[in-house]
């Protein structure tokens, strides 16, 4: 299996930006301001979980496509509805860039995608992760940064990227493998691991920020122990659902 044909890939319209959305009205404006620079409008899917709050009211203001999926949903089935009113309405598109909504976006991105999917011949990849924490404490900064410095390691070796490193995929190989599989936590790490079967995926090093709201919610060395337990967890194959209570409990 390849990537999508080279003579395919000639513009910013071939990219799908599929964002799976649940209540973040709080982040919307931004990411949108940002997408909508870079990208046109029609080519962005918010892929959204029932929000309860403005999300799709403020998406649906930048005239972007706003796509609502009923009943249970998780991140993996909201990026597969995504991806798959993507197929439907978008058939340009032979690309398929998932971003995580409170992501902070490189002007070049959509460049940066392309070549790396018609230059390099990748099948997928995903850009460095980096924590914005300019506006915190000193000392938030240091823990924060071995946060990104334990990740940047971790992904550099294993070439597993997370959803908040704006994980890109060709399209013709994301369909060919079904998508994400249908789990409730590291949707993620099994697409990337399942890609390698297919070709090369590779990290583009400029930086896609995002916010360390979770880690600053739990705690960040709290956070960054259950982020390794998890996948410790999951590397010895304990039973996602078991993996998923656990994690989420002790979040609380």
């Amino acid at each position: 299996m390849t990537g999508p044909s080279i003579k395919a890939l000639d513009d910013q319209k071939d990219i799908a930006v599929i964002v799976p959305t649940l209540n973040e009205a709080e982040v919307m404006e931004t990411l949108l301001t940002q997408l909508v620079d870079i990208v046109d409008a029609s080519q962005i899917v918010i892929s959204d979980c029932q929000s309860t709050d403005a999300t799709r009211e403020i998406a649906r203001s930048f005239d972007v496509h706003v796509f609502s999926d009923e009943g249970n949903c998780s991140r993996a089935t909201a990026m597969n509805a995504g991806a798959k009113y993507a197929m439907a309405h978008l058939p340009q598109a032979r690309v398929f860039w998932f971003l995580h909504a409170d992501s902070i976006l490189p002007e070049n991105a959509c460049d940066l995608i392309l070549t790396a999917i018609k230059k390099n011949k990748w099948v997928g990849g995903a850009f460095e992760f980096y924590l914005h924490a300019e506006a915190l404490s000193w000392w938030a900064r240091l823990k924060l940064g071995l946060v990104m410095l334990v990740n940047r390691v971790r992904y550099r070796v294993t070439k597993v990227y997370f959803g908040d490193q704006g994980i890109f995929v060709s399209a013709e190989v994301f369909e060919a493998m079904g998508g994400f599989e249908n789990r409730n936590l590291l949707e993620d790490a099994w697409l990337c691991r399942r890609l390698k079967k297919y070709g090369k995926i590779g990290l583009i090093t400029t930086s896609l920020k995002t916010s360390p709201r979770r880690f600053l919610k739990h705690g960040i060395l709290r956070q960054l122990f259950y982020d390794i337990g998890l996948l410790f967890s999951d590397r010895v194959g304990l039973r996602s659902e078991k993996v998923f209570r656990w994690y989420n409990h002790n979040k609380d």
